[in-house]
């Protein structure tokens, strides 16, 4: 699960108010909802969801390759997005869950990678198409609520205060579907 570890926000300071951020939407495996009491805030408690896509490249890819027809889903082969086997340059940007079993981290060389899994499948990045999913996603979102802000391609945070009725685990399981 992500975990949120600090937030530095004094702007909203204040007394017996807090404000919670959710570990809410952990693709492509959810994981436990983590509730941490960050700061204080100012006139009323907040709900924040800090929302991280995990392989997100990898995950997008696969998904828009599933739609089209592929039946190789890349997310269960050792699988990477990331630079050009023939030319034997470039790094990895995003792994699937059994590429990581060998070993294989983002940020690593595709030259080291292929030294711990000969196998392994090397899919070039498609930037415009993640930027679309990324685009959707914020759309998705905002949907929900107004309040959302984009911290990466793959990563946000939404306020969510007053949004839902219940607990925001059960919100958060809501807009993982």
């Amino acid at each position: 699960v992500f975990f949120v570890s600090q937030a530095e926000n004094t702007r909203h300071a204040g007394k017996n108010k807090r404000i919670y951020f959710y570990a809410a939407l952990h693709f492509p495996n959810p994981g436990d909802i983590i509730k941490t009491n960050i700061c204080s805030g100012d006139y009323m408690d907040r709900t924040v969801f800090h929302i991280d896509c995990n392989n997100a490249f990898l995950s997008w890819e696969a998904a828009y390759r599933l739609s089209k027809g592929d039946r190789l889903d890349l997310r269960t082969i050792p699988a990477v997005i990331g630079g050009d086997r023939e030319k034997r340059k470039g790094i990895v940007l995003a792994s699937s869950y059994p590429a990581k079993k060998y070993g294989i981290r983002t940020g690593m060389s595709l030259m080291e990678a292929c030294k711990k899994c000969p196998s392994l499948d090397i899919n070039p990045p498609d930037y415009d198409r993640y930027v679309q999913c990324s685009d959707e996603l914020m759309s998705l979102l905002s949907k929900h609520t107004p309040l959302v802000e984009r911290y990466s391609i793959d990563e946000c945070f939404a306020d969510v205060t007053g949004c839902f009725s219940g607990k925001a685990s059960d919100f958060a399981d809501f807009l993982r579907k």
